[in-house]
Formats: C-alpha cells, structure tokens, sequence
C-alpha cells in the first residue's frame, strides 16, 4: 500500500518526495502529479524555500480510496500541484479560514463555517490545489473514490447525494457547495484536537473521518439543504480550457480581453473564470501575468535585450508597470537581475 500518512511542518523545504507519494495516497492523484510549481521555480526540487512558514499540514490514508487532510498553517509562498486522477472522484472542504472563495457578478461560494465545498470529477480529469502565500489556511478535506463508496462501504444509490451520481454518470466536472449543520462543523473541528498518539491517533483520526463523512452526505442530501453548483464543465470544455492555457504558455505576451477568449472559445465568462481557475489553480490573469514574468526572467538573464524592449516584448505598454509587477513576483528588480548578469 505504501506511506499511511504524510505530515508537512513549518520551514520544511525538501517535500518532492513527500509529493510525489501523496499519489499512492489520494485517489485524485492515482494517474500521477503532472505539475508542481513553488512560487515562480521552474523545478520544485530546485526550490530551497519553505512552503510552510508556521504550523502544519497532516495527510492520512484511511482506506485505499479515501484519504484525509487537515491543515492549520501560514503558507510561506505560492504553489501548485496538478495530478491526473484513476477513477471517479469526490473532494468535500470544510474551511475555517483561508481558502475556497469564489464570487463573480451573479455568484458567491465562500467557505463560511457552516459551509462545504465539494468537486466532483470524472476518471482521468486533472485537478489543481493551489494555496496562496502569506495566508493562513485552516481547513480539513476528505477525498474518496466512487469504488471505495460503492464497494469498500457499499453504500447504495439512495445513501448517496443525487447530483454526485448524476455527475459522474454524465462525465461531469462540477463545483459548488452545500449547507451544513453545527454538529457536521464541530465535528470537521476534532481534527485539530486529537491528543491520543501512536496506533490510537490513527484510529481516531479514521473513526472522525468516517462520521465526517457520513454527516456531510447527510447534510447534502437534506430535502431542504441549499446546495448550488457554481461551475459544471463537460469534456469538450474542459480541452478548449486546456488548449486555451497551450496558446497562453506559447504567447504569454498577446493579450485579450475576456470577451475576446470568450468568443474564441465558446465559454461563458463563467466558465472561463472558475473553469480556468478550477483547472489550473489561477485565473486567466494570473496565469498570463506569471508566464509573461517568468519570459521576462529568461530574456533578463540570456539576452543585452534593454530592460524597457524587455517589458514591450512581454506585453507592457509601460516600463514602469512591468519593473512593478516583476518587483511583486520576484522581490528584486529587473534592473538588479540585469546587473547581476553582466557582472559574471
């Protein structure tokens, strides 16, 4: 079966491997982690920054097929992980601070205490978890399988939430979120109060897990629950949204309006936004602004290319816009990394 548990403390900065064997650990990343990025690094291993700057992240296996998180800490910096799932997953979040705010015009999905966040996605789908430097992050997370619910619980169809199984049915990719009740939140919360140690933390944490679990499907399924799917993307929509981030990464310069990628692609702005975001764990923007920054590096370092020519050929009208956004991402100016190079 391989690692049980993984835990992630503060100042910590060699996690590759921790990483990479969260895939023999949670069902989302069975197919294998595809993208790791630590703050703007091109490889993570590289990387000799902490990712957490006080308290903990905790990963345990409570069957093949369900696995827990539990985090309580302050990112020390941006990252991302992408992996590409084996078969048809669930993730239900309950947060108490930091993570899993969506809100646009028309919608608003927050991660309020009496609130739970859940994506259901098909076999074979990439999925993004992304944290934020400098925010503290407090919540717990259970990831399952459709054949560990099926099979390992042999849970029927009607002891499962409708939307989960119609999802998967129809090769969906949805999220949203759901009220729960104070019992259901107080129980998310005795994660980060287990005292017991050894062989009886990890039952504990495998008998919390399981109520957790069971409570959220409860919750769910209530007949007057408020659940609301803010995001559902097909198949085909999901590869515009991957050919679109493609066109992105080979011309990070050109920029277009959201109704210009909107027309382009056949997506609503909705889709667009949270889809994007859903997927590769920033938004179109971020995503833009960050692949334009890290050509701006390349061309900082392996060309006498002016630093003003440096800013119009990454997509800046104004020098003084992109010295500002290169100042923000890398906490050094294009003119001090200009110097550097021309005094090796």
């Amino acid at each position: 079966m391989g690692p049980r548990s993984l835990l992630f403390s503060a100042g910590e900065t060699q996690i590759f491997d921790k990483l990479k064997r969260l895939e023999r650990m949670d069902p989302s990343l069975g197919g294998g982690i595809e993208v790791l990025e630590f703050g703007l690094s091109a490889d993570p291993r590289d990387n000799k920054a902490s990712l957490i700057r006080s308290g903990f992240e905790e990963v345990h296996c409570v069957d093949d097929g369900f696995c827990i998180y539990f985090v309580d800490a302050l990112i020390d910096q941006d990252w991302v992980v992408m992996g590409v799932s084996r078969q048809r997953f669930l993730r239900l979040r309950v947060a108490v601070s930091g993570c899993a705010d969506f809100s646009d015009a028309d919608h608003q999905i927050s991660s309020e205490p009496e609130c739970c966040v859940f994506l259901i996605e098909p076999a074979g789908e990439r999925l993004t978890a992304s944290y934020k430097g400098e925010t503290e992050h407090k919540y717990c997370q259970l990831c399952v399988s459709e054949n560990y619910l099926k099979n390992a619980l042999q849970l029927k169809a009607d002891e499962l939430p409708d939307m989960l199984l119609k999802h998967w049915s129809g090769n969906r990719s949805v999220l949203g979120n759901f009220d729960i009740d104070r019992r259901t939140y107080s129980t998310a919360l005795r994660f980060f109060n287990i005292k017991s140690e050894g062989q009886w933390r990890r039952l504990e944490i495998r008998a919390i897990a399981l109520e957790l679990l069971r409570q959220l499907f409860n919750d769910w399924m209530r007949p007057q629950g408020n659940t609301e799917a803010l995001i559902k993307l097909r198949p085909e929509e999901r590869s515009k949204l991957f050919k679109l981030r493609d066109e992105i990464d080979k011309a990070p310069a050109q920029q277009k309006t959201m109704e210009e990628l909107s027309r382009q692609t056949g997506l609503n702005r909705n889709k667009l936004h949270y889809g994007f975001k859903k997927l590769f764990g920033r938004s179109i923007h971020e995503h833009c602004t960050r692949r334009r920054l890290q050509l701006a590096l390349r061309l900082l370092k392996g060309t006498s290319t002016p630093v003003s020519e440096i800013a119009y050929q990454v997509g800046y009208s104004e020098p003084t816009n992109f010295t500002s956004a290169f100042k923000k991402y890398f906490n050094v100016l294009p003119s001090q990394i200009r110097k550097r190079q021309t005094h090796r």
